[in-house]
């Protein structure tokens, strides 16, 4: 642990900072996927003109165009893996830490949704809600807190318990 952070809560702050970031990524996501797809589809399926027992057929340069061929769609297909899992575990995060939130009590939630969702500075957002800025940050504190043990369970409320105890 560093100073008087520990990784769950820290970690927990850094999904609640990337709330927007992630929803952008999940908005753009579609399209990109839509768009390999579409590649995929212009890639043609070649078929090789050389014979089952490697003699050449009729044709021109048979293997070299399915291997380029071949390659492209190995590397679209990858593409697509990887941004559908990707896309799949952060819709995942995305909606732990919404859920997160909502269990909330009203007053922590408000000031949660208005700093990482809405992007509003502690310093703004203490106006915002009618507190001092030392209480805003407090019910922030709190409710990130809150949100890490949701998220990690019991090594996030026993790091939070041994850090207060520390303190």
């Amino acid at each position: 642990m560093k100073g008087n952070k520990n990784d769950c809560v820290t970690l927990a702050q850094n999904h609640l900072s990337n709330m927007v970031y992630y929803q952008k990524f999940l908005d753009n996501a579609a399209a990109d996927m839509e768009d390999i797809r579409h590649r995929l589809e212009s890639v043609p399926v070649a078929v090789s003109h050389y014979g089952i027992d490697g003699t050449k057929g009729s044709g021109g340069d048979g293997m070299i165009g399915v291997e380029a061929e071949a390659e492209r769609r190995i590397l679209l297909m990858s593409q697509l893996v990887s941004l559908e899992k990707s896309t799949t575990e952060t819709a995942s995060l995305l909606g732990k830490l919404e859920s997160a939130i909502m269990l909330l009590p009203k007053m922590e939630k408000d000031v949660v949704e208005t700093v990482y969702k809405n992007g509003i500075r502690i310093e703004k957002a203490k106006d915002i809600h009618h507190m001092s800025e030392r209480t805003c940050r407090r019910v922030c504190r709190q409710a990130v807190c809150k949100i890490a043990v949701t998220l990690y369970g019991a090594a996030a409320a026993r790091e939070i318990f041994f850090a207060r105890a520390v303190e």
